[in-house]
């Protein structure tokens, strides 16, 4: 067992992988024996209350234990007893700590009981035959609204992501901030299935931050198992700050910390400086280089160490981290590059190509030219490789549309031609020009390009 410093987490081996290392679980609410952080409460210290209020309080519960029984995860036996929350404050968490244990038990029977001793009538679960049909009818107590709906009406209910979004977010009292710009969300997706909110730190999130992030996404079983089990093997090696999550109903919320920019604004931010400095690049250039070998590491230690290909690459998905306000051109020497957004990502088993089974990756022009050819479905390292090649180029050059419409490895001839914006030598060039070739065998490793980025620094 382990405490992150993050989060209340726990190790144990993952479902249907006994034999690959243990990771961290990282379920809201799983604390281990030796774990003095929360200081939470029996949850028998704020009753009475109302019927609604308890409503709530079950249907959490129900969601917590669907997850940690799908995760395999072993708890304490489910009673009064054994259930803690977090000491009340103004506005409500309805979410369980619950302890690690090696006792087995059958959730759907001490859910069963525990009801019974709050005084909900045995006869108005005599229909139920899991735990999520239990959940239904929690609904229907809860919302009149409600009552005479079937089960399948009430799931096709919360498919909605916006009913699930709201009703998951006030079961966490998920305080949604506004930026300077009046805007709430960081990010959606065109197909608004996923979304990124700034929102204050809540109380169960151990961190000094004042406000972190989350990203609430529709996530089908298979998909929200892959990415949390991604983000649990390796989050700490690469500095990509991981809370934890909570899953309800589709969604997935997972909470990280909040990055006061991406690499897209540093993008824009060179530029800047670049057009205010037309004569004196030097420091600019030892910024991008230095840059690049931040991103570089961190992907070969995704490669090498954790088997991952991200495929998802672009400049909104790597977050620039530091300890200082970022003014000034050399605040930008210490900074960290930090990838994110492991949605897209797979992972390789051993040293074997991994076979594809899930939806595919990447983002307009940053999607290298095998993922159109027909019956392609393998993926290795050179995918990244060409997405970060991409990013790189567009970095130091001004790419002009029709770049963008006809992909990048149609214009390896020109680029390798073409004046950057920076002083770089003919090697380092043709180096990077050959990450975006259209042959994947024919991009350089990323020791490769590592070395040729250090040398020049």
């Amino acid at each position: 067992m382990q405490d992150s410093g993050n989060f209340i987490i726990t190790q144990s081996t993952l479902a249907g992988e006994s034999t690959k290392n243990f990771n961290k679980i990282s379920l809201i609410g799983i604390i281990t024996t030796q774990q003095k952080y929360p200081q939470y409460v029996n949850f028998s210290s704020i009753l009475p209350i109302s019927i609604k209020e308890l409503n709530k309080y079950m249907i959490c519960l129900c969601e917590q234990i669907i997850e940690i029984k799908r995760r395999n995860i072993n708890i304490e036996l489910i009673s009064l007893k054994t259930l803690n929350i977090f000491p009340p404050s103004q506005e409500c968490c309805y979410y369980f700590f619950f302890k690690e244990s090696d006792e087995s038990q059958n959730f759907f029977e001490q859910i069963l009981k525990l009801l019974n001793q709050f005084g909900y009538n045995d006869s108005i679960f005599s229909k139920a035959k899991d735990i999520q049909d239990i959940v239904y009818i929690l609904f229907r107590l809860y919302d009149d609204q409600l009552n005479d709906k079937p089960n399948s009406e009430i799931k096709r209910i919360f498919q909605n992501v916006d009913n699930c979004r709201g009703f998951g977010s006030e079961l966490l009292n998920i305080d949604v901030l506004e930026s300077k710009e009046k805007r709430n969300v960081l990010y959606q997706s065109n197909d608004m299935q996923s979304s990124v909110f700034q929102i204050s730190k809540p109380d169960f999130i151990n961190c000094e931050d004042e406000s972190i992030v989350i990203k609430i996404a529709q996530k089908k079983e298979q998909q929200h198992q892959r990415e949390i089990e991604i983000l649990e093997s390796f989050c700490e090696d690469i500095h990509y700050k991981y809370y934890g999550y909570f899953r309800f109903e589709i969604l997935t919320m997972t909470f990280f910390k909040f990055y006061k920019q991406t690499f897209s604004q540093f993008q824009q931010r060179i530029r800047q400086f670049i057009s205010e400095n037309p004569n004196d690049n030097k420091l600019i250039q030892q910024v991008i280089k230095r840059a690049y070998i931040s991103i570089i590491q961190q992907l070969n230690l995704i490669h090498k160490k954790h088997q991952i290909i991200h495929r998802d690459l672009k400049p909104q998905n790597i977050m620039i981290d530091s300890a200082q306000d970022l003014k000034q051109l050399e605040d930008y020497l210490e900074i960290k590059c930090v990838i994110i957004d492991f949605d897209c990502s797979i992972q390789m088993d051993g040293n074997e190509f991994y076979q594809s089974q899930s939806y595919g990756g990447g983002t307009s022009h940053y999607v290298p030219p095998e993922s159109c050819y027909s019956g392609s479905s393998k993926y290795t390292e050179s995918y990244d490789i060409y997405q970060v090649g991409v990013i790189f180029l567009e970095t130091i050059f001004q790419i002009d549309d029709k770049i963008f419409k006809e992909g990048f490895w149609n214009h390896i001839n020109k680029f390798q031609k073409a004046k950057s914006f920076l002083n770089l030598s003919d090697n380092l060039l043709y180096i990077l020009t050959l990450m975006i070739s259209q042959d994947p065998i024919e991009r350089p490793s990323l020791k490769y390009i590592l070395q040729a980025l250090q040398i020049e620094l």
